[in-house]
């Protein structure tokens, strides 16, 4: 058996646990909601740090307040993500 057709299913399976998780989470778990909501928040203030972080190839000089602001914005991506990463792990399990 071709090894290539074992797994030719997974993108589907792992597109399918992505959507319900996110779905979950946005729908019942409140701390997720809030530090999305947050992040959300955060890239709305600073449009103009994304951007540039985003197009501009090189050096990008920030002010205190934007580092700060780049800093928060990351902490709060990486504890969302985390609690995404739980769910996908346990979702799995459950499958």
């Amino acid at each position: 058996m071709d090894s290539k057709n074992i797994v030719s299913w997974l993108p589907e399976i792992e597109s399918n646990i992505d959507s319900r998780v996110i779905h979950y989470l946005n729908q019942y778990h409140e701390e997720y909601q809030e530090l999305r909501k947050a992040a959300q928040e955060l890239a709305t203030e600073y449009v103009d740090l994304f951007r540039r972080m985003e197009t501009e190839t090189g050096e990008i000089t920030l002010t205190a307040k934007e580092r700060q602001a780049y800093v928060e914005y990351q902490q709060i991506r990486f504890d969302y993500e985390g609690i995404e990463r739980q769910y996908f792990y346990l979702i799995g399990q459950a499958d």
